[in-house]
């Protein structure tokens, strides 16, 4: 017979071990509804942004349907764009970045997301110099430079997408765009031809020439949320999404396309 103190001991033992695997489980991961759950207690985004960063795993849920309904429960835009920033993985360092996306001369804030078949990736922002040349019979003619001759981030889905997180409507200071790439050994970057006045004069900005711009649909899936795919399939090459911010100007969240 297992006299009282002998099963006091066992009892304790037992407690003891289920504390310990209480405390050695996995912390759940952070979801959708934790999220919706602290905005309803009013928590602050500051606050719910570094609960986001600090959560040892996410399992957060970003198609356009569960964007809508973040969005509707009251979850604010940068708290949304913080979840598809760690959804996201890790874009790879890139060349003079623009600060992670805010930018575009007017004081809005932004999140680009590059949305392949085969990969999902947060893209950073390279801030471009402008080039000006001048030749007879050409005129004035501008370009924005942008270092390296090929973007780090690569995919090899020939229509993908590009989804903005944006505080204001993006379809006039954003663009789809291909670059050219100059491979002469004194150059070895990529460049975009910007509207320029010409022999005969005409508009300056840092708005994107006409045959750099890549056909495409732009559409609001969601509050704030907008997305841009191209009407055909791209062809092998440089890509990215192109920001207007002056005459002098731009920012390039870039990737390649590859066969």
């Amino acid at each position: 017979m297992i006299r009282t103190r002998d099963l006091l001991g066992i009892v304790l033992l037992a407690s003891l071990a289920a504390i310990g695997v209480a405390w050695g489980g996995d912390e759940k991961a952070l979801d959708n509804a934790e999220i919706i759950k602290l905005t309803k207690l009013d928590m602050g985004d500051s606050v719910i942004i570094s609960k986001i960063k600090s959560a040892s795993s996410v399992k957060f849920a970003t198609e356009t349907d569960d964007l809508v309904k973040l969005k509707e429960a009251g979850v604010s835009k940068p708290v949304i764009a913080a979840m598809l920033d760690r959804t996201a993985p890790a874009a790879p360092p890139a060349a003079a970045p623009s600060g992670g996306g805010s930018g575009g001369g007017s004081g809005s804030s932004y999140h680009v997301t590059l949305k392949a078949s085969d990969s999902t990736v947060a893209l950073t922002g390279n801030d471009g110099d402008v080039k000006t040349i001048v030749a007879p019979f050409v005129g004035m003619r501008r370009f924005i430079i942008f270092s390296d001759l090929e973007a780090k981030t690569r995919t090899k889905d020939h229509k993908p997408s590009i989804v903005v997180a944006s505080d204001k409507d993006p379809r006039k200071t954003f663009w789809y765009v291909k670059v050219d790439q100059d491979d002469d050994k004194d150059d070895m970057n990529r460049s975009i031809d910007v509207e320029s006045p010409g022999m005969w004069g005409g508009v300056m900005s840092s708005a994107p020439d006409d045959d750099m711009q890549v056909k495409c649909e732009i559409k609001e899936e969601g509050p704030g949320m907008w997305r841009f795919t191209p009407i055909k399939e791209l062809k092998p090459g440089e890509y990215g999404l192109y920001v207007g911010k002056g005459e002098m100007s731009a920012v390039l969240f870039d990737f390649g396309v590859d066969k």
